[in-house]
């Protein structure tokens, strides 16, 4: 193993499954004892994620929620001052929660005194790091990210890491940081090249739909389902474990997605041809990621919005037909083992 200077720690978001994923991808590759902190409980093949053959240690710290009730932000509402006057995000004043997380945080720092802490994504988890003398990369996600909590951690950071590729023309609110931003290419989970057999044989042309945790509109899907006489739609994949979905998803003929960069990188791994529609999200970062599938020349159909029930039949044929998606550009394929060496060489 690379000698680091101690323990690189890593901060796990726990909205959605991109961040769990992405650091799964990335540990896989990283020779270095990582330990993560996240709201989430501690994942059943947690000691799988490290290289072939490594010894490296994975730990796993359950932090308090810093929201009003479990996972429910909603109860935000109750809270003053949450954001500091916009200078953080998420500081609701007297909230026992956040003031748990952050005493836990910094224990865990003055016990292990780690060498690195990769913030995936909290501008507030970056700041305390920082704070208490603890070298900081946070992850950059599409979007445009130049409010005061994203500066204020990017100034802190040591280094910026993008899990997408290079775009063409890079954000002029980036480019006081640019210098610092290490664009790795996409991070997904590799996928059987048999995946069509190990699906199963379906019946027609299939089409998947594939929103991670994002509330699928199922009433309009099976609609379109039942309206269709040429498609055979896998409405119920989604409910199926991780690894048999993205089988189902490798084997689809034209994947409906969103825009999250977890499923963006599946499809690129795969290769499948695919209709991206954006969702809402913070700072606009579907929009942004769909808009850099479109620029790089990958051939996705990008919607901005959903079709008629009556339009999905015609509008699938015409992907159908058409070129195959050219994912090359995204470059997934070792994206996650260039993100694991640039965050060892800067815990180094």
């Amino acid at each position: 193993m690379t000698a680091v200077p101690g323990e690189i720690f890593y901060y796990v978001h726990h909205h959605g499954g991109g961040h769990r994923s992405r650091a799964r991808e990335i540990l896989r590759h990283l020779e270095a004892d990582v330990f993560l902190l996240s709201s989430l409980p501690r994942p059943p093949d947690l000691d799988a994620w490290v290289p072939a053959g490594s010894t490296a240690r994975r730990d796993w710290l359950e932090l308090a929620w810093d929201t009003g009730d479990g996972a429910d932000p909603a109860a935000a509402a109750r809270y003053e001052d949450p954001d500091a006057g916009g200078l953080l995000h998420w500081v609701p004043i007297g909230h026992h929660g956040l003031q748990l997380r952050h005493q836990q945080l910094t224990a865990a720092i003055a016990e292990h005194s780690p060498a690195l802490l990769v913030s995936d994504v909290s501008a507030e988890i970056a700041c305390v790091a920082r704070l208490s003398g603890v070298p900081v990369v946070s992850v950059l996600l599409p979007g445009r990210r130049d409010d005061a909590p994203h500066r204020l951690a990017f100034e802190l950071s040591r280094g910026l890491l993008a899990p997408w590729p290079r775009p063409p023309t890079a954000p002029e609110w980036l480019r006081p940081w640019a210098s610092r931003t290490f664009f790795a290419g996409g991070i997904g989970a590799e996928v059987a090249a048999t995946a069509r057999s190990a699906a199963g044989q379906v019946a027609g042309r299939t089409v998947i739909p594939a929103f991670g945790t994002d509330p699928a509109p199922q009433q309009q899907w099976r609609a379109a389902a039942a309206a269709s006489r040429t498609w055979n739609w896998q409405l119920d994949a989604e409910l199926l474990p991780v690894q048999q979905w993205r089988q189902r998803l490798a084997a689809a003929d034209v994947v409906i997605a969103h825009a999250g960069l977890g499923t963006i990188a599946d499809l690129a791994v795969t290769g499948r041809r695919s209709v991206i529609i954006p969702q809402p999200r913070p700072f606009g970062e579907q929009d942004a990621t769909a808009e850099l599938v479109r620029s790089l020349g990958i051939g996705s159909l990008v919607l901005p919005d959903w079709p008629t029930v009556g339009d999905w039949d015609a509008l699938l044929d015409r992907v159908s037909a058409g070129p195959a998606d050219d994912w090359s550009a995204w470059s997934v394929q070792d994206g996650a083992r260039r993100a694991a060496k640039w965050l060892l060489e800067q815990a180094t």
